[in-house]
């Protein structure tokens, strides 16, 4: 995908957001026994996006894997940044986020629910 800024065409990267999605993703299908290298998802405006999943594991009832950010040609900070997730299914069917260090913690209510305050 490609915008073209000051005449040039750049091409578009993803979100940390939608990388952290897609690494979620990959570990729910991990935690079902599929090991997948690359997922499908589908942004907010309702752009789909083919992402490469790497670093696969699974052990003692855990998923992780990552994806390699790509801020496209409007390089940023995050470019080349592994974006991790690690999951546990839960019993009790509640679900329960946490960042890692360095990274942005959910700090308001949103129409898909409520924060769970962070001790």
């Amino acid at each position: 995908m490609f915008e073209v800024v000051e005449g040039k065409r750049l091409r578009c990267g993803y979100t940390t957001g939608s990388c952290a999605q897609a690494a979620t993703l990959g570990c729910i299908y991990l935690l079902n026994g599929i090991k997948l290298n690359e997922v499908e998802i589908e942004t907010k405006s309702g752009v789909k996006l083919n992402i490469k999943i790497f670093g696969h594991r699974y052990k003692n009832g855990w998923a992780s894997c990552y994806v390699v950010k790509d801020s496209g040609d409007d390089r940023d900070v995050t470019d080349g940044m592994k974006i991790y997730v690690k999951l546990r299914e839960r019993r009790d069917n509640k679900v329960v986020i946490d960042g890692g260090v360095g990274i942005g913690r959910f700090i308001e209510d949103t129409p898909y629910g409520k924060k769970e305050r962070l001790q």
